[in-house]
């Protein structure tokens, strides 16, 4: 099983996957991932997916930071636990990526040469770019007539990507955790700092977009909370549509009444999160002209994995 390979979309003299298992590990800024992926039939076929809450951009504001230690021997835990699930499950490959904590943090860089020091596993930091592109290239593969911008909300970054040939792209250091962080807990405040950072882009304010492709579990978890209160027939997410001001109430609604504390198998951490991510949603539907949201079942991670098959 190799372990050390860089990403065939950032390095095309790394050998791309024509055969056998992928394991893809994400290190985000509020979880870290494994996903487990079986022979390309089509689409993604997701056998395995783990996650753990670690949270290693808790506390990130504008201002440097650095990953906690005990941050980091958790993760390097975790990491173990997800080769040898790998291995375990005869993948021929894995891959990983850090997103923005390790991206931002003063000791991104020592973190991954320490993991591949402990237990040789190449951890590839990914570039806001690289990351805006791979999720929007998973959400376009998952909503193929979608037109419009898509939005990548994470612990500690916020991507926006159209989806039409200019294909331009922004990334603000504005995910959940950070939100939380400067907002002092406040979400309603946490609009107002999404607001404020899309002003920064004129281009977003002058175009006018059809729909807004939002991605990641927590927008997923929102699409179906959604579903449940209007007992929506829809029966998959990337069949759901909300017109912007249907979306933009329903956020609010999340972000004041907590309709989803009613949800036992909704963790602590989620729902201490989810009133930040529909903030987030808020402020983006708030600022850029759009007419709808709709929600995809592939991200960043399915981005990946389909840039990186063989043609053959």
């Amino acid at each position: 099983m190799k372990i050390n390979n860089r990403p065939y979309f950032l390095d095309n003299t790394m050998p791309r996957h024509n055969k056998g298992k992928l394991a893809i590990i994400d290190i985000g800024s509020s979880m870290v991932r494994l996903v487990i992926y079986d022979e390309f039939t089509g689409k993604p076929d997701l056998l395995i997916n783990k996650k753990v809450w670690i949270a290693l951009g808790e506390g990130k504001k504008c201002s440097s930071f650095s990953l906690a230690e005990e941050k980091i021997t958790k993760t390097i835990t975790v990491l173990k636990e997800f080769l040898e699930t790998s291995s375990q499950n005869n993948c021929k490959s894995v891959l990983a990526i850090a997103t923005s904590a390790v991206r931002e943090a003063t000791n991104g860089k020592q973190f991954t040469k320490r993991v591949f020091t402990e237990i040789g596993l190449h951890i590839e930091i990914i570039s806001e770019e690289t990351e805006a592109r791979l999720a929007s290239f998973g959400a376009i593969a998952s909503v193929p007539n979608a037109s419009g911008l898509v939005m990548d909300l994470g612990g500690g970054s916020l991507e926006l990507c159209e989806t039409d040939n200019k294909k331009r792209i922004v990334s603000m250091p504005k995910g959940v955790l950070s939100l939380s962080a400067e907002s002092n807990n406040n979400p309603a405040k946490a609009i107002d700092i999404i607001k404020n950072e899309i002003k920064k882009y004129d281009w977003l304010q002058t175009q006018n977009y059809t729909s807004l492709i939002a991605l990641g579990s927590g927008m997923r978890t929102i699409a179906g909370l959604y579903m449940i209160k209007t007992n929506s027939e829809v029966q998959n997410f990337n069949e759901l549509e909300i017109e912007k001001n249907e979306a933009i109430k329903f956020c609010k609604d999340l972000m004041e009444n907590q309709i989803y504390n009613s949800m036992p198998d909704m963790t602590t951490e989620w729902k201490e999160v989810l009133p930040f991510r529909a903030a987030s949603l808020c402020g983006v539907l708030e600022t850029i002209n759009l007419k709808n949201v709709r929600f995809a079942d592939y991200g960043i991670r399915e981005g990946l994995f389909l840039s990186q098959l063989s043609n053959k």
